[in-house]
């Protein structure tokens, strides 16, 4: 299926699938100059992309590495924390991050609280 018809089947832009191509989020390939897309493909990656949103990750890239990166899920991390009665290891499945951000998280609050 051409790009035009795969963003109408899944009801996402045609900016959104290129931005998961150039991540590597769906498999594409070139037939004629234009990129194509498998039916599966596209339901799989728009399924990803919605449990990827209900958890509060970014859907249109994969989060890189480094240091100062801004992960896209640290303002749900943040939500939680506050909200309390979670510990940060069920913060973390339920985000499904790594239990290492959820301590960075909860530490930069602690800090920001004692400044205050």
């Amino acid at each position: 299926m051409n790009e035009p018809d795969a963003a109408v089947y899944i009801g996402r832009s045609r900016r959104s699938l290129r931005n998961w191509r150039s991540n590597g989020l769906i498999p594409a390939r070139r037939r004629g100059g234009e990129w194509v897309y498998l039916p599966a493909d596209l339901t799989a990656a728009r399924d990803k992309a919605d449990q990827r949103m209900r958890q509060g990750l970014s859907t249109a890239s994969k989060p890189g590495p480094g240091r100062g990166h801004k992960h896209p899920a640290r303002s749900r991390i943040r939500e939680l924390i506050e909200a309390g009665g979670m510990s940060q290891l069920a913060i973390a499945r339920a985000i499904g991050c790594n239990a290492s951000l959820v301590a960075v998280v909860n530490r930069e609050l602690k800090t920001a609280r004692e400044m205050v």
